[in-house]
C-alpha cells in the first residue's frame, strides 16, 4: 500500500470478521504471528494455514471432508494454491496489527481516518498515506 498510494491517497478495506464468517470456528491470528509471517516467511507456517482451514472451516463449517481427511485436504488445497484467509481477526485485533504498524514501521506513513464496525460479515477501514 504504502508503495501504489500518493500522500493523501487513501485505503478503503473490508476485512472479514471471523465472528460472522465461515471463519467463526478458527482462532484469532496472534500479532506475533502476523509479525512473523511478515520478517520471516514459512512454508511450515503457511502448510499449518491450510491445515486450519481445512479442519475449521471445511470439515466443520462445511462438511466437505470428514475430520479425519483434513490433513490431506490440506496438502490438495496447498497443492492448488487455493485462496484462503491465512490470518483471521475480529476487529480488535485488526486494530492491534494497525497500532502495531504506526508504532513500529518508521516509513509507514498511514493514519487510521475512519472505520466502521462489522456490516453483514466485514468491518471496514479508511486509511490515509502522510506526506
Amino acid at each position: 500500500w504504502r508503495r501504489v498510494l500518493r500522500p493523501g491517497g487513501r485505503l478503503f478495506m473490508a476485512v472479514p470478521d471471523k465472528h460472522s464468517t465461515f471463519d467463526r470456528e478458527r482462532e484469532i491470528t496472534p500479532l506475533t504471528h502476523v509479525i512473523d509471517d511478515y520478517l520471516h516467511p514459512d512454508q511450515d507456517r503457511d502448510r499449518q494455514a491450510f491445515l486450519d482451514f481445512a479442519l475449521f472451516v471445511s470439515c466443520r463449517v462445511f462438511h466437505v471432508r470428514p475430520e479425519n481427511e483434513a490433513e490431506a485436504f490440506a496438502d490438495e488445497l496447498a497443492a492448488k494454491n487455493y485462496s484462503i484467509h491465512f490470518h483471521v481477526w475480529d476487529q480488535p485485533a485488526f486494530d492491534e496489527l494497525l497500532r502495531h504498524m504506526e508504532r513500529n514501521l518508521p516509513d509507514w506513513h498511514m493514519r487510521t481516518v475512519d472505520t466502521m464496525p462489522t456490516q453483514v460479515d466485514e468491518f471496514a477501514y479508511v486509511i490515509e498515506k502522510q506526506a
